[in-house]
């Protein structure tokens, strides 16, 4: 079964995605980007899911610590309710929060199978 990581500072956000995702994929959450970078290396999740913004580190300055310490292509999706300058997700896949829990599922399943 494929894994997926999700990443967001909002408890409720993570529990909506962990349970849309779980019937299909194992799934590890953190609660925070530096938290995210750490349970990457252990877990090495098919998938990262990201809240875009977040305190501290963003879903974008996470991504780049973790390319720069893991190396490689490392696939991620980005859930944000800003949509204002989506350019700096240069082009990475994202979903709109609030999302139906068809449409995150459907999104994740295009990008990991």
């Amino acid at each position: 079964m494929k894994k997926i990581l999700i990443v967001d500072d909002e408890p409720m956000m993570l529990m909506i995605a962990k349970r849309v995702l779980s019937a299909e994929f194992t799934v590890v959450t953190a609660g925070d980007g530096a938290s995210g970078i750490e349970l990457y290396g252990a877990e090495k999740p098919d998938l990262v899911l990201s809240d875009l913004l977040m305190p501290e580190m963003t879903g974008v300055e996470m991504h780049e610590q973790l390319t720069a310490r893991y190396g490689g292509n490392i696939p991620i999706m980005y859930m944000t309710a800003d949509e204002s300058d989506l350019s700096i997700l240069a082009g990475a896949p994202y979903i709109k929060k609030p999302f139906k829990p068809a449409d995150l599922l459907g999104r994740v399943k295009e990008i990991i199978g």
